[in-house]
């Protein structure tokens, strides 16, 4: 078994793998987000297709994405 941790780099420790999963994320959320703001009604990125009906720009002053969810506010 100490074959195995003496392959490991230096550089890959536990601080490298959260940066690493925060970078994505946070580039997946900017995604979401270019997605959601896109005026676009096809998006193709990579193999994902999503065929949408955006918001009609007079009513997007008045949208509150806060509380877009199924959930009742309690």
């Amino acid at each position: 078994m100490s074959n195995i941790s003496n392959n490991i780099p230096n550089w890959l420790d536990d601080t490298f793998i959260i940066s690493m999963v925060g970078l994505v994320g946070g580039g997946i959320g900017y995604l979401l987000m270019f997605c959601l703001k896109s005026r676009c009604t096809n998006i193709e990125c990579c193999c994902l297709k999503c065929q949408r009906t955006p918001i009609p720009t007079a009513h997007l002053a008045s949208v509150d994405i806060r509380n877009s969810g199924s959930r009742p506010d309690v």
